[in-house]
């Protein structure tokens, strides 16, 4: 086998678990991630949440933040709008 791995920032850390825990029923838990990265996500990522919680693709309910079914059929879009913030 052949070892290999990737170094990643702070910003692609938190970019791959807005992603994965978004395609996740219960979504991202709001404590946890501002924990585990030192951020406020809801003051971080405020217009890409106000957004998509106004076109009715997320919630957020003081806990989590998750995929509405629509949400969920559109979450390729949901997400681009997270990931273009580092870009």
């Amino acid at each position: 086998p052949i070892l290999d791995y990737e170094i990643l920032s702070k910003k692609d850390r938190i970019n791959e678990y807005m992603i994965m825990g978004l395609r996740t029923n219960k979504g991202i838990n709001i404590k946890d991630i501002n924990l585990r990265y030192n951020i406020d996500v809801e003051n971080y990522y405020k217009n890409e949440i106000e957004k998509n919680i106004k076109n009715k693709l997320l919630i957020n309910n003081g806990k989590n933040l998750y995929l509405t079914k629509k949400g969920f059929d559109l979450s390729n879009l949901v997400e681009l709008d997270f990931i273009q913030l580092w870009e």
